[in-house]
């Protein structure tokens, strides 16, 4: 984990209008989000080959703050007219600062 280095999980409700199933759902759900600061520099290195097939020229360094555990959860939300429908998500239980991909 790395909360020291500012890499934190934020939980916050928000409106889920943009659901494209159910663009007129008002209702609230709570989502939680990765945000923050790594202590660590981006680079990209030079990497030598001794063929004349390089797949790969460079070895990139960069971490960035990301999800670390999550868990899948499923909220039902209620429309205009009384419709139904059911949203899944991947809900952020930690974050950490990991390799970016």
């Amino acid at each position: 984990m790395c909360n020291a280095e500012g890499c934190d999980r934020n939980l916050g409700y928000r409106p889920r209008r943009s659901l494209s199933l159910c663009p007129s759902c008002p209702q609230m759900v709570l989502l939680a989000r990765c945000e923050g600061h790594c202590s660590h520099t981006s680079r990209s290195d030079p990497l030598i080959s001794f063929s004349s097939v390089l797949k790969q020229p460079f070895k990139s360094t960069c971490v960035c703050c990301r999800p670390h555990t999550s868990k899948l959860k499923a909220v039902r939300l209620r429309c205009s007219g009384g419709t139904r429908i059911t949203a899944t998500y991947r809900y952020i239980l930690a974050c950490s600062c990991e390799d970016c991909s």
